[in-house]
């Protein structure tokens, strides 16, 4: 399990010098906000098989842990709690920056440490997200792609290969979550202290489960109020 656990930090430094290096560049810089989504699932899908492959386990089946019935409540139970999540970040998004709105507020924010190197701001992060949210077909398949492979990575391979494999329950628990939290550090603390208590939902529905479907469905749900909240905002300010 030792040489397996480099493996799962892939999409970190990936993610990481590739946005260093085109925040670097003017030219480059708008292309950040579509690169990096796309760059996060490609790591994570290879990350994800070279994992399989070092263990030597084969793909098995996405729902092959409890019963269908359980699987579908958990699918209810999980998504709810993700809403819940959702709110909680949403309201320690205002806490942290009190009479600002959340998009609007850059200080504190993690990579503002960065500005040697001209790394996106929280408030330029939250900027490129709302104008994705403004185009569907493109918010869409940016989110369909990177759900799918966050969740192949982090609840998949972690919890329902690795924790079978040997991991300790409780350590695949935390690290799926430390990591699945860590990918959004470009939106400051209260996104990354939100993703520490959403990858916890998911994970606890995965293992509950047996299952990557309820983590799925809650993680494309969670996706779905991140565009209305910043289309609501776009058209408030129209």
């Amino acid at each position: 399990m030792d040489q397996v656990l480099p493996i799962l930090l892939l999409p970190l430094p990936v993610l990481g010098a590739t946005t260093m290096m085109l925040a670097l560049r003017p030219g480059w810089r708008r292309i950040i906000p579509v690169a990096s989504p796309v760059l996060l699932a490609m790591s994570c899908v290879v990350a994800a098989f070279w994992v399989l492959a070092v263990l030597g386990v084969g793909m098995a089946s996405v729902d092959s842990g409890a019963g269908w019935p359980v699987i579908l409540m958990l699918t209810v139970t999980t998504t709810a709690a993700g809403a819940a999540a959702f709110g909680g970040e949403k309201w320690l998004s205002v806490r942290w920056g009190p009479g600002r709105a959340p998009a609007a507020n850059s200080i504190g924010a993690l990579p503002a440490s960065l500005a040697f190197v001209q790394m996106p701001s929280r408030d330029e992060s939250f900027r490129a997200v709302r104008a994705m949210a403004a185009n569907p077909a493109q918010f869409t398949f940016l989110t369909v792609l990177t759900v799918a492979a966050e969740e192949f990575l982090y609840r998949y391979v972690i919890l329902l290969v690795c924790v079978p494999a040997g991991l300790d329950l409780l350590a695949g628990l935390a690290l799926q979550t430390v990591l699945y939290s860590l990918n959004h550090i470009a939106f400051g603390i209260p996104a990354l202290i939100g993703k520490l208590g959403f990858g916890l939902v998911l994970g606890a529905g995965t293992l509950l489960s047996g299952s990557v479907i309820p983590a799925l469905v809650a993680h494309l749900c969670y996706q779905l109020l991140v565009a209305r909240q910043f289309r609501t905002r776009s058209v408030q300010r129209a």
